[in-house]
């Protein structure tokens, strides 16, 4: 029972939803009806009419609430529901599902609310004064120790979220598995930048080689149609490479010859645009190197990922 307050709801250790939404509201949760799918005032007249409306919708909100659960500090259930034609629904009770006293107070804090000043706008409970000794032996005892213990709680839990807060990963178990689940777009970042490098220890290949052969002038750098032949040729072979790499991951079997070619061109335009063929050709390049579930005809299933998830072999 919390200290000053004599109510009803001050000796409850957990509400329901109806009961929550009259305690927000400030109506006695004694004149609330309630059974698993709807809550009621018994006392109707007592209230206008669009406090009662206001009840209902607040209720609704509290439903959204408890069912999203983001903090766990509803105990919630579930129950089967048939309208007149049979069909069944899956709804929140309204009556097993709750929240506890503890919770309750923690919520309170959050929405800016007192939880006192809510037992405060309930109907108190006055009894005769000859009653009030024998009384008091029957209610639930909460010395000043437990409130403080449940003070204690509250904080550690506070401090273990603001813990999470400033390290999420802390909650994580660690692992030694090495195969990693890696969207598309981050293998493709990754290629682009082992690719410039290969371009890099290419350039200086070339420059190693054409010093150590003795050549005519003319003829130490490639110029024209040859130039151009070359090049090609090396975009061909990373191209190649790039997609004999992406297909070895594919382990879910995801990737067709079509979204293939859309992934070396990405990488193609990025490095080398001037050389950047049409996707027919692209495709030609493939043919020979594509698995066979890759060279299915007919378009991508509506179903299928928009992000393909490869996994990173040891």
């Amino acid at each position: 029972m919390t200290a000053g307050v004599t109510c009803f709801a001050s000796y409850l250790n957990a509400f329901n939803l109806a009961q929550l939404t009259a305690l927000i509201m400030g109506i006695d949760i004694g004149d609330i009806g309630v059974n698993e799918s709807r809550a009621y005032l018994r006392e109707h007249n007592d209230y206008p009419d669009e406090f009662y409306d206001k009840y209902l919708s607040n209720l609704e909100s509290i439903k959204t609430m408890a069912l999203a659960n983001d903090q766990n500090l509803f105990n919630v259930t579930m129950f089967e529901e048939s309208d007149f034609v049979g069909n069944k629904k899956e709804k929140i009770s309204l009556t097993e599902t709750t929240i506890s006293k503890i919770n309750l107070i923690a919520l309170c804090e959050e929405m800016g609310k007192s939880f006192d000043e809510m037992l405060r706008r309930q109907t108190p409970i006055v009894l005769p004064i000859h009653q009030q000794a024998a009384t008091d032996d029957l209610l639930p005892n909460q010395p000043d120790n437990q409130l403080q213990a449940e003070n204690e709680q509250l904080k550690r839990r506070i401090a273990e979220l603001e813990q999470q807060l400033k390290n999420p990963q802390s909650s994580l178990s660690k692992t030694n598995n090495i195969n990693l689940d890696i969207k598309n777009e981050q293998v493709i970042n990754s290629l682009k930048d082992d690719l410039e490098k290969l371009t890099t220890e290419n350039n200086t290949l070339k420059q190693q080689t054409s010093k150590q052969v003795t050549m005519p002038a003319d003829d130490v750098q490639l110029n024209g149609i040859a130039k151009y032949n070359a090049n090609k040729a090396y975009v061909i072979a990373t191209g190649q490479a790039l997609a004999s790499y992406l297909w070895s991951m594919d382990t879910t079997k995801a990737i067709r010859t079509g979204d293939m070619v859309q992934q070396v061109r990405h990488v193609i335009h990025s490095v080398a645009p001037d050389l950047l063929p049409d996707d027919k050709a692209i495709r030609g390049w493939l043919s020979d190197i594509a698995p066979d579930y890759a060279k299915k005809g007919g378009k991508t299933p509506k179903d299928a990922p928009s992000e393909i998830s490869l996994t990173m072999k040891k």
